[in-house]
């Protein structure tokens, strides 16, 4: 369960930080069934300019598709929206380069939660994740604050009040960037709309992300929902050399639906969405 404290440093800030969420062996597991599908999903092609991608929801990879539906992320998501987010997906990403700032959703009223975590020990300058506090908020802003980032190590376990400590210090200025280091195991949730980077990685670094869409509000934003799903399926399949052929939803999840209310919503609301191609 999450505190209120957490809760209102989410609403206020876009994100929350979980050490050792997840233990050795599931870390040892995670990676394995991420290879095995790289494996028979690429069959020895090779990735795309920016790496390599994977979902993983088949039956190669069970416990990875059990995370959407796992109560410590799951539970998570319905504390900080409620029961109507949607289950979109679980994945594995080995990447190439810088990413640069970005947001992962960037039109006004649409949002979501991911959860992301490494394989590797990463600090600021070898590749760990960067946010922009209240990034999130609307309206958004682009602009970021040019000054070393506040690392937040491993060892910090105060890092809410180091954060509300800098917002004192700026007042209603933009926030610097926070470095999130991290070792296997850890777990990072920030609003899909949080302004966020990495720099200096090392090739080929593995990151897993569980994610969530929270329901458009209009249907202007539920089109601008389906053309997010189709840009994204492009993107894949340009940045990563993702197979053409190779579907975003494993059938096997989809059929293992019947009978489970709360996975046959997500798939009705993901097909009407268009990130599942009608049968």
């Amino acid at each position: 369960m999450l505190t209120d404290e957490q809760i209102g440093f989410f609403d206020e800030f876009g994100f929350l930080v979980f050490r050792q969420l997840f233990s050795p062996e599931e870390m040892e597991t995670i990676d394995n069934e991420a290879e095995v599908a790289l494996d028979e999903i690429y069959q020895g092609r090779e990735g795309g300019p920016h790496g390599s991608w994977v979902p993983l929801l088949g039956p190669s990879t069970p416990f990875n598709a059990s995370l959407l539906e796992d109560k410590r992320f799951y539970g998570i998501a319905t504390q900080l929206f409620d029961e109507s987010l949607i289950g979109l997906n679980t994945d594995m990403l080995w990447w190439q380069a810088d990413t640069g700032w970005h947001r992962d959703l960037d039109v006004p009223g649409n949002t979501g939660l991911k959860f992301i975590y490494y394989l590797d020990a990463l600090q600021a300058e070898t590749g760990s994740l960067r946010v922009v506090p209240g990034s999130h908020i609307e309206p958004h802003h682009t602009d970021i604050p040019e000054v070393e980032p506040l690392r937040i190590t491993p060892k910090d376990e105060d890092y809410m009040q180091k954060v509300r400590a800098l917002e004192n210090q700026q007042g209603d200025s933009m926030l610097p960037s926070v470095a999130v280091e991290s070792e296997p195991g850890d777990v990072i949730a920030f609003a899909m709309p949080l302004l966020h980077a990495s720099f200096g990685g090392a090739p080929n670094r593995r990151f897993g992300a569980t994610v969530y869409w929270v329901p458009s509000k209009t249907p202007e934003q539920a089109d601008a929902r389906r053309k997010e799903a189709r840009t994204i399926h492009t993107n894949h399949y340009r940045m990563f050399n993702y197979p053409i052929d190779a579907p975003f939803c494993h059938p096997h999840w989809i059929e293992g639906a019947q009978g489970n209310p709360v996975r046959e919503r997500w798939i009705k609301c993901l097909r009407d969405l268009e990130w599942i191609s009608a049968p």
